[in-house]
C-alpha cells in the first residue's frame, strides 16, 4: 500500500470513531415516541379547584353583605281638577286630592291636614282609603278653602294615631321614630 492510501485508511478509521462516545443511551427512540405522543397535560386538573375557590369566595361575600334597604319614602300628590283651574300647586274647592305614600319601612300612613287643626282622612282605616303591600293612597274632596297638609309616613313599628292637632300628632309620631314627609297646597 503507497504512503498515500495509508493516510487514508488512518483518516478513514479515525473518523469512524469519531462521535462513539457520545453516543444515545439504549432505548432512547422509544422514550422519544412514547413523549411525542402521550395524552396533553390536564391544565383543567389546576383550574377546577381555582374555580371552586373563587365561588366560594363570592359566596361568602355574598353571604355577608348588608342588608338591602328599603327604598326610602316617597309622597306623591294629585290634584285632579274638578272645578275652575288655577295656576302653580294651588286647587279649587271642589278638587280631588289623591295622596300616596310608598316606598320606606312596614308601616306606612297618610294624614291630611287642613288649617293644620282639623284632621280631614288618616289612612289607612278610613273609607277613602287603599293599601298595596308597598304603599298607601288617601283620596280627598277638597271640599273647603284654606291650607291643607298632605302628610306620609313610614315607621317599622305601628304608627301612632292621629289626632286633630297636628303638631301634637307629628310630635308623636317622631317620637314613634316615624319617617315624615310633607305637602302643603292652597285650596281656594
Amino acid at each position: 500500500m503507497s504512503g498515500d492510501d495509508r493516510a487514508q485508511a488512518r483518516i478513514e478509521a479515525e473518523l469512524a470513531k469519531l462521535g462513539a462516545e457520545l453516543s444515545a443511551p439504549a432505548g432512547w427512540q422509544a422514550r422519544v415516541l412514547a413523549e411525542a405522543t402521550a395524552r396533553p397535560r390536564r391544565w383543567w386538573k389546576f383550574a377546577v379547584p381555582a374555580l371552586a375557590a373563587a365561588v366560594a369566595i363570592v359566596v361568602v361575600l355574598w353571604a355577608i353583605r348588608p342588608p338591602a334597604q328599603p327604598p326610602g319614602l316617597e309622597l306623591a300628590v294629585a290634584i285632579q281638577k274638578r272645578g275652575e283651574v288655577v295656576r302653580g300647586d294651588s286647587a279649587t274647592v271642589g278638587d280631588i286630592a289623591t295622596i300616596t305614600a310608598s316606598g320606606g319601612a312596614k308601616h306606612r300612613a297618610v294624614w291630611v291636614y287642613r288649617e293644620d287643626r282639623r284632621l280631614v282622612i288618616a289612612c289607612p282605616g278610613a273609607e277613602r282609603c287603599s293599601s298595596t303591600s308597598d304603599s298607601v293612597t288617601a283620596t280627598v274632596k277638597l271640599e273647603l278653602p284654606g291650607s291643607y297638609t298632605f302628610v306620609a309616613l313610614t315607621s317599622r313599628e305601628p304608627l301612632p294615631v292621629p289626632t286633630d292637632s297636628f303638631d301634637a300628632s307629628m310630635a308623636a309620631a317622631v317620637r314613634a321614630g316615624a319617617e315624615v314627609s310633607k305637602d302643603q297646597r292652597t285650596v281656594r
